[in-house]
């Protein structure tokens, strides 16, 4: 039943990786690790504020806020995430101020990233740019 409600190559995928198990337990533990040192940050960041809360009252902040934001009503998760995020610290005793410094500051760390990855990408894009087509951009093939 479920093969017919997702497309033919993802339904093979599916299968393949539940025949490989420890593929997908690297796949689980590179994923905490990321998730883990996202909450690492985001403590620094509270530290720097002077924001007194416990690493795992954070994680579940951060976690919640996170879903929340996925949510189709804003671009980007603005003022989305600034209102989850005012919330769940003021359940928690935490000014509104700190929360919205909290927030701009991990909406900034998030921009740089993606910033940081977008020209990485058109270095690499130069790159088979270059390597492909020579002539066409002017460019010469680097040996």
């Amino acid at each position: 039943f479920y093969h017919k409600l997702i497309s033919h190559e993802y339904w093979n995928y599916l299968v393949k990786l539940r025949a490989n198990y420890a593929s997908l337990g690297r796949g689980i533990i590179f994923s905490t690790a990321c998730y883990y040192v996202s909450y690492l940050s985001s403590l620094n960041v509270c530290l720097a504020l002077n924001i007194k809360i416990s690493f795992a009252l954070l994680a579940w902040i951060v976690s919640l806020s996170t879903l929340i934001v996925i949510l189709p009503v804003s671009i980007s998760g603005l003022g989305v995430r600034e209102g989850a995020t005012i919330y769940f610290m003021s359940l928690q005793g935490i000014s509104p101020e700190n929360s919205i410094a909290f927030s701009a500051i991990g909406l900034g760390m998030v921009v740089l990233m993606g910033l940081m990855g977008g020209v990485l990408n058109m270095l690499n894009f130069a790159k088979l740019l270059n390597k492909y087509f020579p002539k066409e951009i002017g460019l010469r093939r680097q040996q």
